[in-house]
């Protein structure tokens, strides 16, 4: 009875450890199913609709400025089915650390930016809070390329008592004090994603002397 019952638990957790892989399995086939779509279909007319957007606006002084924010719009766009089809292809499992670093450099790299980490190890957050963290640093390196035209961004994420991610760039900046910003500088998704996460947000920013990210969660 004994071998009986061994087996039969033995042919339990077989079936059950097939049906896990099988799962997975399925799973990663429709998420590169979609990455392929969103590549093939949605990334390429986005792309097709800001580089004609640049190419009007550069050869047609009388353009409307309104088409200037149609560009700006598609890459925003753009980016972001990037951001879309890399995680679906992404596996699973990447660390804060090696997320933030992947992420900042995709970015800097598409406006010829340096990136300069400073990222302890070992951090282990929730998904979701992954996510949103993510983001932000998505966020704060596009605004520091596209609008402060910076050259290089210095990307710190630090743990103590409190979890602190902060991103520094060289770019123009903007009159903090006077309330200034530059157009769309996406400070409003900065702060609703840090209000998800129950986190405080700071922003500084310098003319001249570029813009400071920081979220404490």
């Amino acid at each position: 009875m004994a071998q009986a019952i061994a087996a039969a638990v033995a042919a339990f957790q077989l079936i059950a450890a097939f049906w896990r892989w099988r799962a997975a399995t399925v799973v990663e086939e429709e998420r590169r199913r979609i990455a392929r779509n969103l590549h093939d279909g949605l990334a390429h007319e986005l792309t097709f609709i800001a580089g004609r957007s640049h190419a009007l606006l550069r050869s047609d002084p009388a353009a409307p400025a309104s088409l200037s924010d149609v560009a700006a719009a598609a890459e925003r766009a753009l980016d972001e089915s990037r951001r879309v089809i890399h995680a679906l292809t992404e596996p699973g499992g990447r660390s804060l650390t090696e997320a933030i670093a992947v992420t900042a450099e995709q970015v800097a790299a598409r406006a010829g930016a340096e990136v300069r980490l400073r990222l302890d190890q070992g951090i282990v957050v929730p998904a979701s809070t992954q996510e949103e963290l993510l983001r932000i640093v998505r966020e704060a390196v596009t605004n520091a390329v596209r609008h402060g035209r910076a050259d290089a961004i210095d990307i710190e994420l630090t743990k103590g008592e409190r979890l602190r991610l902060r991103v520094r760039d060289d770019g123009t900046g903007f009159d903090g004090a006077a309330g200034g910003r530059p157009r769309g500088f996406g400070l409003v998704s900065m702060k609703e994603r840090s209000h998800l996460l129950g986190a405080d947000l700071q922003i500084r920013s310098w003319p001249g002397q570029g813009v400071e990210v920081e979220v404490v969660l």
